[in-house]
């Protein structure tokens, strides 16, 4: 009875072996899309951001490869004509990189570590701006032919568990297969990254160019003498506006300055200077009405109303810019 018993126990055993673990199936997927180059795909993922994941780690390895292994002996590397093939699972638990590499039976223990620390420095520079997000946990798992020789898991930022051998155990990267897909697995590595540059190279909006502010218009007013005075100022003063509004430029708005303008009985001008009652005109200001009334000359009629005392005619207008 002790043999059949033994039997007995020894099948038991292997049937409860052979029930995958969690995440076992879905790592076992993934593992035979990069079996070998005749699934026709060098860089595959479960959403399309992992596929390009994967193909940046492909290119990074396969890079690293060439520039640690140069120039060794063939026990080691070989030139190969295959490439690297990455099959990257973005899942709940983090990023987990899967890669099958050329000859890999040709690497032996410290170059097969450099090797898959090499494969660690690929999987964190593709999943960069993950990694700038929050903490990541990562996944690395190297494969030949048939088995895994070299597995590293840990967080992105800090030193990952490296198991490495003839064929080593790849239980840590199941969970990295379990649970739902979460949404910041279908943003394309860098597209934050773009859109940034994008935004800074494109060009500054050119800035209207700034209207300069209207200048002061002078208003004549006159202060007495008033038939005398519309006459003056509609036949002379208004007709040589023009000269006016030229001496206005510069004032600020809203300020008011009176004159007395003195004129001959053959309706010359003789003097135009800021009456004493009021504030001080700016000096430019008098300069530039002065040399302008040099030319005015007001018709003989107006002229002969001047005081009989004094042979001129004296009045005073205002000169107040407006906008």
């Amino acid at each position: 009875m002790r043999p059949i018993l033994a039997l007995a126990l020894a099948l038991s055993l292997a049937a409860c072996s052979s029930e995958p673990k969690p995440g076992q199936r879905e790592f076992d997927a993934a593992s035979s899309q990069i079996a070998s180059e005749s699934s026709g795909k060098a860089f595959s993922g479960n959403t399309e951001a992992a596929r390009a994941r994967a193909e940046l780690v492909s290119i990074a390895v396969t890079s690293l490869d060439r520039q640690l292994f140069a120039g060794q002996d063939e026990d080691k590397v070989m030139t190969r004509t295959e490439s690297f093939m990455v099959y990257a699972q973005h899942g709940a638990e983090g990023v987990v990189f899967l890669i099958h590499v050329p000859q890999f039976k040709r690497y032996k223990d410290e170059v097969r570590e450099t090797l898959v620390k090499a494969a660690w420095t690929a999987a964190r520079g593709a999943t960069a701006d993950l990694r700038a997000k929050g903490p990541l946990r990562l996944g690395v798992g190297l494969r030949g032919s048939l088995l895994y020789g070299a597995v590293a898991v840990g967080d992105a930022d800090g030193e990952p568990t490296i198991d490495i051998g003839g064929a080593v155990s790849t239980d840590a990267l199941y969970p990295f297969f379990l649970g739902p897909t979460p949404p910041e697995a279908e943003v394309m590595p860098g597209a934050g990254e773009a859109a940034k540059a994008e935004e800074e190279a494109a060009p500054e909006p050119e800035a209207a160019p700034e209207e300069p502010p209207p200048a002061p218009t002078l208003q004549v007013k006159t202060l007495f003498m008033k038939d005398l005075a519309a006459s003056l100022v509609d036949r002379t003063i208004r007709a040589n506006d023009e000269g006016l509004q030229a001496c206005a430029a510069g004032l600020e708005a809203g300020v008011h300055y009176d004159y007395l303008l003195a004129m001959k009985g053959n309706g010359k001008v003789t003097s135009l200077k800021p009456a004493a009652d009021r504030d001080p005109a700016p000096e430019a200001l008098t300069k530039c009405l002065a040399e302008l009334a040099k030319s005015w000359t007001f018709p003989k009629k107006e002229a002969g109303q001047t005081k009989p005392e004094s042979g001129r005619v004296r009045f005073a207008f205002q000169a107040e810019p407006m906008r």
